[in-house]
């Protein structure tokens, strides 16, 4: 005898399917993720709904949690069951599918083939793929000026800091080193982070321009969105105006007798 109860309701549905030689079978769900940014950003717990029906009568409804390559097992069900699952938080996924398209299934029995054995149940499968992308952030330090070559040498530094929104929160993207970049000869005066989630709203800030009299960063003063599969590309400009050196050579004190090799002075009778 098999009992098949549906976590969160009351309903029982108590069979003599397997005693009996009725066919049954059991529902699998099963988590994926996919794309560049899914060891990074999918790593959370996604929300789904399981539900099925048998006669009419419903015999599951079920809210569940799956992480990543996990599974969940619904079931014994009698073939023929209809049940549906649906996907309620895809933790920020940009694109996500159901195989099948609908998450809609019909339970069946085990396969039987001549030869070999049957199983004692059949299997039904429902898969939900998540698919998370990145993109990159460059940016790139330019020198301008009449005093750029005397104080221009740097090194800079900027600060980066992210932001994406989920299911209405807004969430910081974890950058390397706290998303600091060092833009110096030693780099070509170029840096970029890889890996940000695509969408997410970049701000760059320089931090440190070396001294420089005037500062622009573009585009939109250093506001950028970072695209999946795209460099967003920022540009840093210091301007360094021309200054008179801080230590002169000073000029000579004139001899008042008329110095070093008597030519100013006067001839003596």
């Amino acid at each position: 005898t098999i009992v098949v109860r549906g976590e969160g309701t009351d309903t029982a549905v108590v069979s003599t399917l397997v005693d009996n030689h009725f066919e049954a079978g059991v529902l699998i769900v099963r988590k994926l993720v996919e794309g560049t940014g899914a060891d990074k950003y999918g790593t959370g717990q996604f929300g789904f709904k399981a539900t099925c029906e048998y006669n009419n009568e419903e015999i599951l409804a079920e809210d569940f949690t799956l992480g990543a390559d996990e599974t969940k097992t619904f079931g014994v069900f009698p073939a023929g069951t209809i049940c549906s699952v649906e996907e309620t938080d895809a933790v920020g996924a940009h694109e996500t599918a159901l195989d099948p398209e609908d998450g809609l299934v019909t339970i069946v029995g085990p396969a039987f083939e001549e030869g070999v054995e049957p199983a004692l149940v059949g299997v039904t499968h429902v898969n939900a793929t998540n698919v998370f992308h990145t993109g990159s952030l460059e940016v790139e330090k330019f020198v301008v000026g009449d005093g750029a070559a005397l104080r221009g040498q740097g090194p800079f530094e900027v600060q980066v800091s992210c932001t994406y929104e989920q299911n209405g929160e807004t969430v910081d993207v974890e950058l390397p080193d706290s998303g600091k970049l060092v833009l110096s000869e030693q780099n070509g005066y170029r840096a970029s982070i890889e890996g940000i989630y695509a969408g997410a709203q970049c701000t760059v800030i320089e931090t440190e321009d070396g001294g420089a009299d005037e500062t622009e960063i573009g585009p939109d003063d250093g506001h950028i969105i970072v695209e999946a599969d795209e460099v967003a590309y920022v540009s840093v400009v210091n301007t360094f105006y021309d200054v008179a050196d801080p230590d002169p050579t000073p000029d000579p004190t004139p001899d008042p007798n008329g110095g070093g090799d008597g030519g100013g002075g006067l001839s003596k009778t």
